[in-house]
């Protein structure tokens, strides 16, 4: 048995004694490499039935399960997150009052602004389908990581003027203004959630 194996033999034992680890990222990424697909999303559902708001552990599962070929299964774990996003507005409401309370305007209304989208139901599917070929938040998301900051709030915002009851495009043209943004969750999640269901609304049309 390889060193590698004893880690994983190491990490399920640590991880069956608290499925709610932050190891359990740590298992997943391992049981990946070794193409043990099936295990890695297993452990992240156990992880999820522990502690369903856990959102890095649902946008790892929707990873592994589009890796397995279940583009879908990916989508609905996605889109869970952005609605679990959606939950926040009285987060953003709150500190909006606080910003405002000392002065600093600018800063309270980009709160009140991602209150207001958040505050709106998540839209998925076809209204995200709809976008201009060339025109996606994953084309954003590439500019962004490539440091092409105003670039991705350019396309970000033309996104969020067609579809202003999507939240999460909302917020991340906020991070992008702000100049709090870099790559992670929230960029990654509004870059699947948009291949992913563009994909989904070409198999409708298709079938």
């Amino acid at each position: 048995m390889s060193l590698y194996d004893n880690e994983i033999d190491l990490l399920e034992t640590l991880v069956e004694e608290s499925p709610g680890s932050r190891l359990v990222l740590r298992l997943v990424k391992s049981y990946r490499k070794a193409g043990r697909l099936s295990e890695a999303a297993s452990v992240l559902e156990r992880a999820l039935a522990a502690n369903p708001a856990k959102l890095e552990n649902r946008a790892a599962l929707a990873e592994v399960l589009e890796e397995m070929g279940n583009s879908d299964g990916a989508l609905a774990q996605l889109s869970a997150v952005a609605r679990e996003l959606s939950g926040y507005a009285g987060v953003y409401t709150q500190l909006s009052h606080l910003f405002r309370a000392r002065g600093l305007g600018e800063d309270a209304d980009r709160a009140e602004a991602l209150a207001d989208a958040l505050a709106q139901p998540f839209v998925s599917g076809g209204s995200q389908a709809a976008r201009p070929a060339g025109e996606t938040a994953t084309m954003a998301e590439t500019k962004a990581n490539q440091g092409d900051v105003i670039g991705a709030a350019a396309i970000y915002r033309r996104l969020v003027a067609d579809h202003p009851q999507d939240p999460a495009l909302a917020f991340r043209l906020a991070e992008l203004e702000k100049g709090t943004a870099k790559p992670g969750p929230m960029g990654s999640v509004v870059a699947r959630l948009d291949q992913l269901a563009r994909a989904a609304h070409k198999r409708a049309a298709s079938s």
